[in-house]
Formats: structure tokens, sequence, C-alpha cells
């Protein structure tokens, strides 16, 4: 007989839950995760799949950023010990929100 423990590691192995956990805590500390270089000038909109979309405040940034973007890779890799995205783009941020700056409300 299995343990809950070995039930329950089997179900998320079989799905994508794991890495979106592991994913969320890069939103929740990513300027700890891409240092104070990359931490303090960009902000993580989401992803589509295995693209990272990075929101910057200035169109210089936004290139600056994109030409650089296998910098942030690799130090997103080194922050959750495994690689969740194949590439970057940058967009304008804009009035979005980012997500290290979401707060959930109490209900």
């Amino acid at each position: 007989m299995r343990s809950i423990k070995e039930v329950l590691e089997s179900f998320f192995e079989r799905f994508p839950y794991k890495e979106n956990i592991e994913i969320s805590k890069l939103w929740i500390n990513w300027s700890k995760a891409l240092g104070e270089e990359f931490g303090e000038i960009t902000y993580p909109l989401g992803r589509r799949d295995k693209i990272l979309v990075i929101g910057v405040k200035d169109n210089v940034l936004m290139q600056e950023i994109y030409f650089r973007k296998f910098e942030i890779l690799k130090k997103i890799e080194e922050f959750l010990g495994f690689q969740p995205f194949e590439d970057v783009v940058v967009e304008f941020l804009g009035s979005k929100t980012p997500l290290n700056k979401i707060r959930l409300k109490n209900f």
C-alpha cells in the first residue's frame, strides 16, 4: 500500500502543477532571482506557453533587456534549478500590473 505522500507526488508528477508552483516563486521573488541589475528595471507580466513576458517602463530598456534575455534566462534557471522558458518577450509596462506587485485581498 502506498502512502498519501507517494500518491500525491505521483499525481503532481503527471500534471504541471509543480512547475506552476515553482514559477509562482519566481514571480514573488523576482528582484531576488534576477538580482539588482535586472530585478529593479523589469517586471514579470506572465508567460505564454514557454515564453516569459517581461514588462519595462521605457523603450530604451525594452531593447536592452531583449538583447540581454539570455542572461535573464540563466539567472532564472539558477534560481529555480530548472528552465521553464525557451524565450523572452519584452513589452511596454504601461498600466499593466506586474505579477510581483499583485496583493491578494482577504475575502
